[in-house]
């Protein structure tokens, strides 16, 4: 695996005793941590990745630095850029090195000179750079909903929770754990009601758990970052009293987010079983009871693929049978290889596929396209 080699900055900003620190550009300055450990406040640390996105870049960071921060809390707002070089990003990258934020804020700004074309090698040198007790990750298209990022703080100071799920927003639609209360001590399956890592992580539980997002993957990295840290956690909440992060799209223009996949429909479609491969050896790696690893290889193998990603439809809809085939094989070995038969169909009835998902476990691909082709003329 390449290994990438960032550059630093600090931007400028007010120190917490009010001089002064000067950022600079040279590749040889260190960032050293911001947060008072003797303060009565919560320290978090915001990563945020970026590609030639500067206008997305700036709305992610006027909605963290426009927040009301009560208390002795601060945040840092670690923003790493994965090798842009338009010069329209680079005026802007100029234009916030020297940046004056509040007291109460950091910022420090990384750059990779070689893109390494996902978003994992910058999340992970958030993970190695952040000096806070919690990490929350946004996309630079996300922003932090008015007026919650004090209130997400302040229950960060008195909770014990390793993983603290965020209820969001997209377009009108707000997505959350029923009921919109403040849930406490969940279960792993609960707490994975979203497996976006716009989530808060405790930055010591991250750091022991060796949870890390996986460099050279650009399909679905973020949630097995989110399934592989789960699994080595034992203590979940999820805040959906209120909306705390606003999730947007590139405006005309602007290059496409650094998560996104890119080729082909069959490089997606591989890439997708690929994904949900991870998921099962992350699953069976881990030192949880069977049937609680079998709730999550139900969630993550069935329910998942079928439900938010139509995989059974996409096979069956595709043309060429020899590479529908192979899909099929492919997705079959994968859940027959974690699950038992019974418990697959059993599941399978619940979703109403009971019958498209006998064709997959026996690699039946004429009777799968049958099946699907009677009930869309019902």
């Amino acid at each position: 695996m390449r290994s990438h080699q960032f550059s630093v900055g600090l931007a400028r900003h007010r120190s917490l005793a009010g001089s002064e620190v000067l950022g600079t550009k040279d590749d040889e300055v260190s960032s050293t941590g911001i947060v008072d450990p003797n303060g009565a406040g919560v320290g978090l640390t915001i990563g945020i990745t970026t590609y030639e996105r500067p206008e997305g870049l700036a709305r992610a960071l006027e909605s963290i630095f426009s927040q009301r921060l009560d208390g002795d809390h601060r945040v840092e707002v670690i923003v790493v850029d994965d090798g842009s070089k338009s010069e329209k990003f680079h005026d802007y990258w100029d234009l916030l090195s020297n940046r004056e934020v509040d007291c109460r804020f950091s910022l420090i700004m990384l750059r990779n000179p070689v893109q390494s074309g996902g978003p994992s090698a910058g999340r992970n040198l958030v993970i190695d750079k952040a000096t806070s007790d919690y990490i929350l990750f946004m996309d630079d298209d996300d922003r932090l909903a008015e007026d919650s990022l004090g209130p997400l703080c302040d229950y960060l100071l008195q909770s014990d929770a390793q993983r603290i799920s965020l209820r969001y927003r997209r377009g009108s639609r707000s997505s959350y754990l029923r009921p919109d209360v403040r849930h406490e001590r969940l279960d792993i399956v609960e707490s994975l009601w979203t497996m976006l890592p716009g989530s808060v992580y405790r930055t010591a539980d991250v750091r022991h758990s060796g949870s890390r997002f996986p460099e050279g993957v650009h399909y679905g990295e973020d949630s097995e970052f989110v399934l592989h840290f789960s699994t080595r956690s034992e203590n979940f909440a999820a805040l959906c009293d209120r909306d705390y992060i606003i999730m947007g799209d590139p405006l005309p223009g602007e290059s496409g987010h650094l998560s996104q996949g890119r080729g082909s429909w069959e490089d997606f479609l591989r890439n997708l079983l690929a994904h949900i491969g991870r998921f099962s050896r992350i699953i069976e790696a881990s030192s949880l009871p069977l049937y609680v690893r079998d709730q999550l290889a139900i969630k993550a193998l069935v329910h998942r693929p079928v439900l938010s990603y139509q995989i059974i439809r996409r096979i069956s809809d595709h043309g060429d049978d020899d590479f529908a085939t192979e899909l099929l094989t492919e997705y079959s070995m994968v859940i027959k290889q974690r699950l038992p038969r019974g418990i697959i169909l059993r599941e399978s009835e619940k979703l109403g596929i009971r019958p498209e998902m006998t064709c997959v476990l026996d690699v039946d691909l004429k009777n799968l396209r049958k099946i699907r082709q009677e009930k869309g003329d019902q």
